[in-house]
């Protein structure tokens, strides 16, 4: 819940015009989305009813996000780039499409 603060936040504060508040939101939105991501990814470990592939694919997306986190945390020119944004996004993606098949078919 809390990244979604900071993902809304993020539309609000464009980066050509605040571009500290705007880093400022990125950091937050993935710090907390990786964190939510392995607090998720240990709920599906144990849970005997939900495959362990859906827990090795949320340990890779967490690992994603945190990597861009760390990247432009710690100016790393490649883990922060533009190019690592858009993998780790477009993982972020990924990840709720492959949860949002699991409950179509537990729902179906």
């Amino acid at each position: 819940m809390l990244s979604a603060i900071f993902l809304s936040a993020l539309a609000i504060f464009a980066g050509d015009v605040f571009p500290t508040e705007h880093g400022i939101t990125t950091l937050a939105f993935f710090l907390l989305i990786s964190i939510a991501i392995v607090i998720y990814t240990i709920a599906i470990f144990l849970n005997k009813d939900y495959e362990n592939l859906y827990g090795f694919i949320g340990i890779i997306i967490a690992a994603l996000s945190f990597t861009y986190f760390a990247g432009m945390f710690l100016a790393i020119p490649v883990l922060g780039s533009a190019a690592m944004q858009k993998v780790a996004v477009y993982g972020l993606i990924l990840w709720s499409v492959f949860q949002g098949y699991k409950l179509y078919k537990i729902f179906k």
